[in-house]
């Protein structure tokens, strides 16, 4: 039964509606406030985004119009003035019951820098809509989004999955384990999940490492396998388990314990091998190699642990144009409200309306 589920549940993904193809018949309402500069939305701050069905929303609304006037109605009645105490939740009801998804995000600061992306805390949706909001949301967040870094469903969890394994025109990044800094930068420092959360980003490191020696200083790797040797150590298990701090460790331990037989036994002379500049250079490549890490070193997805795709963060603007249509569709929305005499003074934009339907329909698929 589970792997019958999962099977589903990757048909839904693969089959997930465009953001192009549904811009004319949704809409989105979300907290617009901080639109005009996205980078400067305070630490910590948590906003909603509702996706809903404009037609089927319409059609409510008026239905809803319809049975208050028929209920109380009384000869001579003024329209504007009996709607205008039911205009508020004409439209979160009409809104309420069209939804296809919602998101809710926040800003980082909680967990660390995060590479600046969105945490997705909250997300709900029905008929397969729910990736096609992420990657809408994902399009006008300026570094892109990521997983809860709290707790995260085996749904969401199947979503990041597809997005690691399977969008390959999604930008993705390493997030870095906060308490084990593999990284020289601070700005990718995350809360990770899994057990062993930086392994990921640890294997994308050693390999760009071994580059580094094989193209620079292939002495090191004498060097190591001499030691490892010595030791009575499974060199190659070494040389693939170790990650790149530990084997340029190792490398400095057998440089000066072997230092009188290197260059009898390797042919290498120990004079040409200076370790404090060895590490220089190391810092030197590691530093400008981190920014691209994942595209120059991206995951064996087979081989790490099922939590993997939780320690990425994910970007893309390609539907960033579909995003603002879909906007405008639900201004367009309310003025078509104020026309079926529901009162403009009564319509709340300021985004507490969405922020309670996001909660209402994340409990009610939960």
């Amino acid at each position: 039964m589970n792997i019958l589920r999962n099977y589903i549940r990757n048909l839904i993904l693969e089959a997930m509606k465009s953001p192009s193809s549904i811009s004319n018949d949704y809409a989105i309402w979300s907290t617009e406030y901080w639109l005009e500069n996205p980078d400067e939305i305070p630490e910590n701050t948590e906003m909603d985004f509702v996706l809903y069905n404009v037609p089927k929303a319409k059609e409510l609304v008026q239905m809803e119009i319809n049975k208050i006037i028929e209920d109380e109605a009384e000869p001579g009645f003024d329209e504007l003035e009996l709607l205008a105490d039911y205009t508020g939740d004409i439209i979160s009801s009409g809104i309420g019951d069209a939804i296809a998804a919602v998101i809710r995000v926040r800003t980082p600061g909680q967990y660390g820098n995060c590479n600046k992306a969105w945490e997705v805390i909250r997300s709900a949706a029905e008929g397969g809509l729910g990736p096609t909001l992420y990657d809408l949301v994902m399009s006008i967040a300026p570094h892109g989004i990521m997983s809860d870094r709290s707790s995260v469903s085996r749904d969401a969890q199947n979503i990041w999955g597809f997005y690691a394994k399977n969008r390959r025109n999604i930008d993705k990044q390493y997030l870095d384990d906060a308490d084990i800094e593999v990284t020289w930068q601070e700005d990718d420092d995350c809360n990770t999940h899994g057990g062993r959360g930086a392994d990921m980003l640890k294997n994308a490191q050693t390999k760009m490492f071994w580059d580094w020696v094989r193209e620079e200083w292939e002495e090191i790797e004498q060097v190591l396998r001499y030691g490892y040797e010595q030791d009575g150590d499974d060199v190659e298990e070494y040389l693939t388990s170790q990650d790149a701090e530990e084997l340029l460790h190792d490398y400095e331990n057998f440089y000066q314990y072997y230092e009188d037989v290197i260059q009898d036994e390797l042919g290498i002379d120990p004079a040409d091998i200076d370790p404090e500049k060895l590490n220089d250079e190391w810092m030197e490549r590691r530093m400008d190699g981190e920014p691209s890490l994942y595209d120059d070193y991206p995951p064996n997805f087979e081989e790490e642990e099922p939590k993997s795709p939780l320690n990425l963060n994910y970007n893309t603007d390609y539907a960033e144009s579909s995003y603002y249509s879909m906007t405008d569709n639900h201004s367009d929305f309310i003025q078509w409200c104020t026309t079926m005499n529901l009162d403009e003074d009564f319509i709340d934009e300021s985004g507490d309306t969405a922020s309670l339907l996001v909660r209402d329909f994340f409990n009610k698929h939960n």
